[in-house]
């Protein structure tokens, strides 16, 4: 559902746009152009217990804008916010870089699995374009090993008074206690690459190994839960072998489009890989 903000928010959203078109000539109701937010990094794996941050991000030079409000959307149950005292201190430097004395109408609001954040340039004529970091936010993981995500639930950039549009925007993932980021191959060490990816029908998983050995293969879910289990005890040898996942469940259903993990195991060692299933 839409996020809207509450009356209280609105009043002040409009009190600080109205500021912000003071500053700036008249023009059309919008603007039409082109933004990108995204909330980094895309990929990180963090301890159970630990503590990490996640940026609000414009990642490449893109339309003028002088205000925004953001809303980004968690897992309760697997991360739990920490706010900075003052919250203005969570302001990047993109945004108080904007204006020089730094001057901004900032409001922030943590709430159930949401976290808003309204900001706003107050100084003539300033307006921003990216690249650089609007917004940080930190957590604390849970203690279960799990991936989690993070999203962009409602956005909109203004540019003077004006709502810039489009807007697209990107989450992130946690891996908590489960990597996200292993390189694609290290020497001597257990790998696994999946092809085509993203992928449709079926992918080829390429396990490898310098050390021959059997393979445990898991197809997970990105709330860490197995759905298709490939291979229990798979004899590869030394050099790698390859497996075909048809994107079904164990009991044979077609699996939703999605983020998908796939898991081998040998030994004491763990990797895995990402596989974004198209529809």
């Amino acid at each position: 559902m839409p996020f809207t903000p509450g009356r209280p928010v609105q009043k002040k959203l409009l009190a600080a746009l109205a500021v912000a078109l003071l500053f700036s000539s008249v023009g059309p109701r919008f603007a039409s152009a082109a933004i990108q937010v995204a909330l980094s990094p895309a990929l990180q794996t963090v301890a159970p217990g630990g503590e990490f941050d996640v940026r609000i991000e414009i990642p490449s030079s893109g339309s003028a804008f002088n205000a925004y409000e953001v809303v980004v959307q968690y897992d309760p149950a697997a991360l739990t916010f920490l706010p900075k005292s003052p919250t203005t201190l969570q302001q990047g430097a993109l945004m108080l870089g904007g204006c020089a004395p730094a001057s901004t109408f900032h409001l922030f609001t943590a709430g159930g699995d949401s976290l808003r954040v309204t900001n706003s340039l107050l100084c003539n004529g300033g307006s921003l374009t990216g690249p650089g970091n609007l917004y940080t936010l930190r957590f604390r993981a849970s203690n279960t090993p799990q991936v989690t995500s993070l999203s962009v639930r409602f956005k909109e950039f203004f540019s003077a008074g004006l709502l810039v549009t489009p807007v697209s925007a990107t989450g992130c993932q946690v891996g908590i206690g489960i990597p996200l980021d292993v390189p694609a191959r290290e020497s001597g060490a257990l790998r696994v690459q999946a092809e085509p990816n993203p992928a449709w029908g079926s992918v080829r998983l390429t396990i490898g190994g310098d050390v021959a050995g059997p393979r445990d293969v898991d197809v997970l879910d990105v709330s860490g839960r197995a759905v298709r289990h490939l291979a229990r005890g798979l004899n590869a040898p030394s050099g790698g072998t390859s497996l075909v996942w048809n994107g079904t469940t164990d009991s044979g259903a077609r699996v939703p489009a999605g983020i998908y993990l796939v898991r081998v195991r040998s030994g004491a060692e763990t990797r895995f890989t990402r596989i974004a299933w198209l529809p």
